[in-house]
């Protein structure tokens, strides 16, 4: 069996016309899944400086817009674990000195709290919900990299701490 494997100039511009249309059918597919609003949210204790007390912690929640949709963030806060006997999914809310505030794409917005009591509860997630409801979460990784953070610190900060 021979097989020929010439083409004329109209089999040639069909199959180059395949071909563009190919790519740009796929392109315009990966443009619309990216095309969306993405929030990310990340958790962090340090100093801040400068201050009248450079020793004093903060923690603070940093919210990022990714994506490439503008995207209002109006609250913010942590997961606490559920005690014994608790029901229902527990949040707990953290004062916002700034939201809500809309951030375009590749801004960031930063919440700082002075003080921060967990209640003696682990975090088990950080949280930032948008305006129509929909709650952004930390990455475990940042999660895991926090906890080991608030750790250190309890065990190197005196008792009267706001950690305990």
């Amino acid at each position: 069996m021979k097989i020929n494997l010439t083409m004329d100039l109209t089999q040639l511009m069909a199959f180059w016309g395949t071909v563009v249309s190919t790519i740009a059918v796929t392109w315009n597919i990966v443009r619309g899944l990216m095309d969306r609003r993405k929030l990310m949210v990340s958790g962090h204790i340090g100093h801040l400086l400068p201050s009248e007390d450079p020793e004093k912690l903060y923690f603070y929640v940093v919210m990022t817009n990714v994506g490439r949709r503008p995207i209002v963030v109006t609250t913010h806060g942590i997961i606490p674990k559920k005690r014994k006997g608790e029901r229902g999914d527990i949040r707990t809310l953290i004062r916002a000195k700034e939201l809500p505030k809309m951030l375009r794409e590749g801004e960031y917005h930063m919440e700082i709290t002075e003080k921060f009591d967990f209640g003696g509860r682990e975090i088990i997630g950080i949280f930032a919900r948008d305006s129509s409801g929909k709650e952004w979460r930390a990455k475990k990784k940042n999660l895991k990299i926090l906890k080991k953070n608030i750790l250190e610190v309890k065990e190197t900060q005196p008792p009267r701490s706001s950690f305990e």
